[in-house]
């Protein structure tokens, strides 16, 4: 029974549209050493996008589930990232995978969080530039 309101309580607060987002639990992403930098990037690049992060997910405005795989050595290092930001009832409110290779695995795990911070704060950006054009429209009428 406690599991089952702590499971009710974590999505309460929660929202259904992007652009009510502001503040985000990240899941864990991995313990090794390359998705704890990845993680503690990604944890930066969104803040620094207008972002609050939270330590758990009970007052949270959504969660954010990401997958980083990497592999391969050198010149041949991939890294890709599969995203998805869910809010309530556990829908997905936006989503993202992307990869890329290079030579420098700091640097791609780097550009990778910045990647999915600046889309995340990209999309919010269109549906709250979208609403404000569908509300003037609407008001003109």
């Amino acid at each position: 029974m406690i599991v089952l309101a702590l499971a009710v309580s974590a999505f309460a607060s929660r929202v259904g549209e992007i652009d009510k987002v502001h503040s985000i639990y990240i899941t864990p992403i991995g313990t090794d050493p390359a998705s704890q930098a990845f993680q503690a990037q990604l944890k930066s690049e969104l803040v620094h996008n207008g972002f609050a992060i939270l330590p758990t997910a009970d007052k949270a405005d959504a969660v954010l589930d990401v997958e980083l795989v990497i592999s391969g050595e050198g010149k041949d290092t991939k890294v890709e990232t599969f995203s998805a930001l869910k809010g309530e009832d556990e829908s997905v409110l936006w989503s993202l995978s992307s990869n890329k290779i290079g030579n420098d695995k700091d640097k791609l795990i780097l550009n990778e969080a910045r990647k999915v911070a600046g889309n995340l704060k990209g999309k919010k950006t269109e549906v709250v530039i979208k609403k404000q054009e569908d509300a003037e429209k609407s008001q003109k009428r």
